[in-house]
């Protein structure tokens, strides 16, 4: 026998806000935008369609309107420069994984003599 348990069923599932109708970018790739965004304790609990969003909706979850402002849940830089982003984008990323590919010295130089051409 299946047993089938409501999404919302465990309070701690209960989203504290549900974001929705704005443009909500979310700095995925393979999903760059998003209808809603529900939050709990200020970490993200779903992020897509808006129906999903609500799965978590509680009796105390506050539904946020955005009135067609835009949205970056997520964002996380506490401390960037734009100048220095510029940049790095324009450079050579010599960074390690997972924010680059240089796992060695043959790498290194592979980024080194290649990325720029």
């Amino acid at each position: 026998m299946a047993i089938t348990i409501s999404f919302s069923a465990f309070a701690e599932d209960l989203a504290d806000t549900i974001y929705h109708n704005g443009n909500i970018i979310t700095i995925n790739d393979t999903q760059p935008r998003a209808e809603a965004v529900a939050v709990k304790d200020g970490k993200i609990l779903a992020v897509g369609t808006k129906e999903n969003a609500l799965k978590s909706k509680g009796d105390g979850t506050r539904l946020l309107d955005l009135q067609g402002r835009t949205m970056l849940p997520g964002f996380v830089d506490a401390h960037g420069y734009v100048m220095g982003g510029g940049l790095q984008a324009l450079s050579a990323n010599l960074l390690a994984p997972p924010d680059g590919e240089v796992k060695d010295i043959a790498s290194l130089q592979h980024m080194v003599c290649y990325s720029l051409v």
